[in-house]
């Protein structure tokens, strides 16, 4: 794979909106990078400053648990939360948009060799400073994502809460 077309790229919700020629600017700013099977994408905790499109093949989202079992002692274990294939038009890493120093949320690996466009942020974000139009609707699409995550993340919460509650109660 050479590059990624506009008509690619338009199936990306964090894209939608943007007219052909502002997808070109976009198209311009991604490198294409294959990654083996097992390969680690992203890392739970650490900094990052780029963004990533899964343009071919499934990835696996896992989120570090931490528990404190006294005051010297913490144990990790992974969750693993999602299984994505290419065909859902896969974000990640995307946060560092709004953060340069935020730490990745979740961790990422390749289930399967994966194609993926890989966005510098410091270039992604010069992209929209120089072009508001850009800016604006991919702002306003993560605006519209991250509502949604939000709001199954509180709703999640109140579910667990709700169990844990019925849970000391017996």
């Amino acid at each position: 794979m050479d590059g990624v077309s506009t008509e690619e790229l338009k199936k990306f919700s964090i894209f939608s909106g943007l007219p052909r020629e502002k997808l070109n600017q976009i198209a311009d700013l991604i490198r294409i990078e294959s990654v083996d099977q097992g390969s680690l994408i992203i890392e739970d905790g650490t900094t990052g400053s780029t963004m990533y499109l899964l343009l071919e093949g499934e990835v696996e989202i896992s989120k570090n648990l931490v528990l404190k079992i006294s005051k010297l002692q913490v144990d990790q274990k992974t969750k693993m939360l999602n299984r994505y294939s290419a065909k859902l038009r896969l974000v990640f890493g995307e946060i560092a948009l709004l953060d340069a120093q935020s730490k990745r949320s979740a961790t990422v690996i390749a289930v399967t060799p994966c194609t993926l466009g890989v966005i510098s942020i410091k270039e992604f974000l010069k992209q929209t400073e120089a072009d508001m139009e850009i800016g604006y609707h991919v702002f306003k699409n993560m605006a519209a994502q991250l509502s949604e995550q939000l709001k199954k993340a509180n709703e999640d919460t109140l579910n667990l809460t709700t169990a844990l509650s019925f849970a000391l109660q017996r």
